[in-house]
């Protein structure tokens, strides 16, 4: 029975590693360069920054990496949209600033709809083909309600989790820095 379970899982798991490449390559870099960001923080790294756009460019490919494949589902050609995307990706990068003091509010006003109108592109570019307005709107529900079912469950293990880290070190009095309890935050 348990095997069975366990089967059912990892099967499942596989056909999301299979259609979804891109998108959790993305988010496994995305969560990376966040660390390496908090981390040269806390150090007063010099190449800090570089983080940062880095984490800026990988957040941004997580949802249109996943807008690309769920058009790629509807019209094929899913190397092609995925080349689309990582030129673009490297396009935005080169546009963001190479200092941190360079960086002003007018890049805030090109991070901020580029990132509305890419998760938009998740609600809307796998229906250009098609001309059924329900399943738009049913699609769009279970997005929204996914959405929603996700942050409240990524919030309870990340509490959990830190609550974990919290107890170990008030129980063994292991001191931890403040960065230990700042990666479950940001991973998840």
């Amino acid at each position: 029975m348990i095997i069975k379970k366990f089967r059912e899982v990892f099967g499942k798991t596989g056909i999301v590693i299979k259609q979804y490449p891109m998108v959790l390559t993305m988010a496994i870099l995305a969560a990376m360069s966040v660390i390496c960001y908090v981390r040269g923080r806390n150090s007063n790294s010099e190449n800090g920054f570089i983080f940062l756009k880095l984490t800026i460019v990988f957040s941004l490919a997580i949802s249109l990496m996943f807008a690309f494949a769920l058009l790629a589902q509807r019209i094929g050609k899913l190397i092609l949209l995925q080349l689309i995307g990582l030129a673009f990706l490297l396009l935005f990068y080169f546009i963001l600033p190479n200092e941190e003091k360079d960086f002003t509010e007018v890049y805030t006003y090109l991070l901020i709809p580029t990132f509305l109108l890419s998760h938009l592109l998740v609600s809307f570019l796998s229906f250009l083909t098609k001309n059924k307005e329900d399943h738009f709107w049913q699609y769009n529900k279970n997005l929204f309600i996914n959405f929603f079912l996700t942050v409240v469950f990524t919030g309870v293990l990340t509490g959990g989790i830190m609550l974990a880290i919290f107890a170990v070190d008030h129980l063994f009095n292991f001191h931890f820095e403040g960065r230990y309890y700042s990666y479950p935050l940001v991973f998840f």
